[in-house]
């Protein structure tokens, strides 16, 4: 490179030094007056102390002039930018489409608990009563609690305990009587059942005894978890970035006298809360903020009715987006070199990190040029014949992913 800048240095010399010998001839007769001057001049400047000497050589500032081939030297480097992130949009409208569902309830009897036969009695020699346990995990949704078993020996008044309160006295009559209900407020996630024979009273010679046998716990249970259903949808970092607007659009077919109320939510944010208008489209807007980068999450959810949610579709609108525009410009004496052969415009771009997804569209004063790097340095040179002297421009846009762009550097490189 210094080769080719002595180049311009000495042909810069040379055009000068053409100029001076016409001065000389013309100024022949006073070439030894000149002479003598300069030999004086440079005598005063050697004798003078070195604090003046600098004063006189540069002058006050202590800085020398700025020759047109320092110029030169200052001006290789055109431009030089960090872009930074690119993002990479392809559209300035998504749309993230979800698989149709339906929502609804069943309601089944089930049995809860089933207990091996037991026997219970009371005479003046003992007395005998017997508990059993169940659970019920799922109370909020169980309806209808009932207790059956067959009685082999019936004998005397039983008497029935749940959760230490009487809910039953009665003397059994048959060996399968109708079964007992058990109170909903007195039910418990985890509950007690007592079963006790009455005393024989003065008459001690009696037992009252009871063999209860297929002694078993049943309710009616609501399965609540296809009142609900929860779907996925991928937002890009490119798309987070530049989002103005986001649209949900759903068609449910329901009965609209039936239905209870639907509830629809993104990441938590409620977006629907009411009947909608069942067979028509339902479109409601919701601010970018309730969108996240990578997953989000749409959850529709209602506790009454069968509803099938069909043509369900999130729309992100993104804002106008325009990749950056930089300009630089060349000093004629560049811009001469450029177009005598001399030196050559190259581009360099250094990325973030290393990748096979490097692709960008490079323009150049409306010239494209295709990159494809996977390495953190990418060169180009570019065709002296579309450089002008002045307002060059240049854009980068990413083809396939966001580029991270660390470094952009416009230069000139002697041939």
């Amino acid at each position: 490179m210094g080769y080719h800048i002595n180049r311009l240095i000495d042909k810069y010399r040379s055009k000068r030094g053409k100029m001076q010998n016409k001065k000389s001839q013309a100024a022949g007769n006073t070439a030894a007056f000149i002479l003598l001057l300069g030999l004086v001049i440079v005598l005063y400047v050697l004798l003078v102390p070195s604090e003046y000497r600098d004063e006189l050589l540069y002058g006050e500032d202590n800085t020398t002039g700025t020759s047109e081939i320092d110029v030169i030297y200052e001006n290789l480097t055109l431009l030089h930018e960090s872009p930074r992130r690119l993002d990479y949009l392809r559209f300035n409208h998504y749309e993230h489409p979800i698989n149709a569902f339906t929502l609804f309830k069943t309601t089944e009897s089930q049995i809860i608990e089933q207990f091996n036969a037991f026997n219970i009695k009371n005479n003046i020699f003992e007395k005998k009563a017997n508990e059993v346990r169940f659970e019920l995990p799922n109370l909020i949704n169980t309806d209808d609690v009932m207790l059956s078993f067959q009685a082999t020996k019936h004998i005397g008044m039983v008497t029935l305990i749940l959760n230490n309160k009487v809910i039953y006295e009665n003397e059994l009559l048959m060996d399968s009587p109708e079964p007992v209900e058990l109170p909903h407020d007195l039910l418990k996630d985890e509950n007690v059942l007592r079963f006790e024979v009455a005393s024989v009273g003065w008459k001690f010679w009696l037992t009252n005894e009871y063999t209860f046998n297929d002694v078993k716990v049943f309710a009616d249970i609501t399965d609540v978890s296809r009142q609900k259903s929860t779907n996925v949808f991928y937002v890009s970092g490119s798309e987070y970035a530049n989002l103005e607007r986001n649209v949900l659009k759903f068609d449910p077919d329901c009965n609209q006298a039936e239905v209870g109320v639907l509830d629809v939510s993104i990441n938590g944010y409620q977006i629907f809360n009411g009947i909608p208008d069942c067979g028509m489209l339902n479109v409601k807007e919701f601010p970018p903020r309730y969108l996240k980068e990578g997953d989000n999450f749409v959850v529709f959810k209602t506790e009454k009715g069968s509803y099938l949610i069909d043509l369900i579709k999130i729309d992100s609108y993104l804002k106008d987006f325009a990749y950056p525009i930089y300009y630089f410009d060349l000093n004629e004496v560049l811009f001469n070199a450029l177009q005598d052969g001399e030196l050559d415009v190259y581009v360099t771009l250094e990325f973030a990190d290393t990748g096979d997804d490097r692709k960008a569209i490079m323009v150049v004063n409306g010239k494209p040029k295709y990159i494809d790097s996977d390495g953190l340095l990418y060169t180009t040179k570019i065709s002296y014949d579309i450089i002008r002297p002045i307002n060059n421009w240049l854009k980068l846009e990413p083809d396939a992913n966001a580029i991270d762009v660390v470094n952009l550097i416009v230069e000139l490189r002697p041939r």
